[in-house]
């Protein structure tokens, strides 16, 4: 992604990565995991379990696993999502889609979301979100948080909620 320039495509072959990704001021970006490394097919509905990004560290500030920021016409396709925050926040970008993915969040903070868009429009579909909340700390989290007036079509997402303050989807 660091190299990445506006209308990039970026194929991620299956595997596990431990890191976070920083998405700024780049147009229509398509990120899409599930490729065989070594011929690069994938099959049309990639399974999101073989491509994981492991977004847990202790020694960075905890954030999102996948930061979107000012990043118009993106999509980020078929990765299974690990953190303890939030999986992807998509702020300030305009059809920003979100689709196919399994967002894992083991609740470490207040606020945690699955998903959050932020003056942001978009398409979230076909995502399966797991939260977990070991501990009460009698704040809300949400598979999904929705902080934009503007639309964002919500389709066929999955929650499983694991703990006493967690809510599907918050506008």
């Amino acid at each position: 992604v660091r190299y990445a320039v506006a209308e990039s495509e970026i194929r991620v072959a299956k595997g596990i990565y431990p890191e976070r990704l920083n998405i700024e001021k780049l147009s229509g970006l398509k990120i899409t995991g599930g490729w065989d490394s070594e011929n690069w097919t994938r099959d049309t509905v990639a399974d999101p379990t073989s491509t994981v990004i492991m977004g847990f560290d202790d020694s960075i500030e905890l954030t999102a696993v996948i930061l979107l920021n000012h990043s118009p016409n993106t999509l980020i396709q078929g990765f299974t999502i690990k953190g303890s925050v939030t999986g992807i926040d998509v702020r300030n970008s305009s059809n920003a889609d979100v689709t196919g993915n399994v967002i894992h969040i083991d609740i470490a903070s207040e606020g945690a979301a699955g998903i959050r868009y932020d003056n942001s429009t978009g398409k979230i579909l076909r995502n399966r979100i797991l939260m977990l909340q070991a501990d009460t700390d009698h704040q809300m989290s949400y598979g999904i948080t929705l902080n934009t007036p503007a639309t964002v079509r919500l389709e066929n997402n999955i929650f499983y909620l694991q703990g006493e303050f967690l809510g599907g989807i918050q506008e």
